[in-house]
């Protein structure tokens, strides 16, 4: 049976159908306007969702502007620090460069005036040998006089 043959033979079905399904004109309308209404709702609290969402976006838009603004500030200041550290990680090397440096003169310094201490004392020692060996030939030359 094709369905050709169903139309054919009932030409009144699409219309018993509708009686099937058809109920009073009024109780459609208000379902109607209930479900008008109901979707009118539905709606404003869509649109009410909708601003809230795009307030949050805004917001967060900011808040992601700020923390980028703030990311790049940081980077400019660990750019500026890095390079402080570079700059006083060369002075220390200087520093102790010249630290050595002096350690050294110093050393040669204490032992140039530990030698001439030394020398200071023989030559102290050799005048007071020499004033007593002096001291005798005089006192030898006094005595033969007499």
């Amino acid at each position: 049976i094709h369905v050709g043959q169903i139309v054919s033979k009932n030409t009144q079905w699409p219309y018993t159908l509708l009686r099937q399904f058809h109920t009073p004109p009024m109780m459609d309308m208000l379902a109607l306007e209930s479900r008008l209404a109901s979707l009118e709702k539905r709606l404003l609290d869509a649109q009410k969702e909708r601003e809230n969402s795009l307030a949050r976006q805004s917001k967060c838009d900011r808040e992601l502007r700020d923390l980028e603004s703030c990311k790049l500030e940081d980077e400019r200041h660990t750019t500026q620090m890095n390079k402080m550290v570079t700059s006083l990680e060369e002075k220390v090397d200087m520093y102790k460069t010249q630290a050595s440096e002096a350690e050294q003169v110093a050393a040669n310094n204490l032992n140039m005036f530990r030698r001439k201490q030394q020398e200071l004392e023989e030559a102290e020692e050799r005048a007071r040998k020499r004033e007593e060996d002096w001291a005798r030939c005089k006192g030898e030359e006094e005595m033969s006089k007499l």
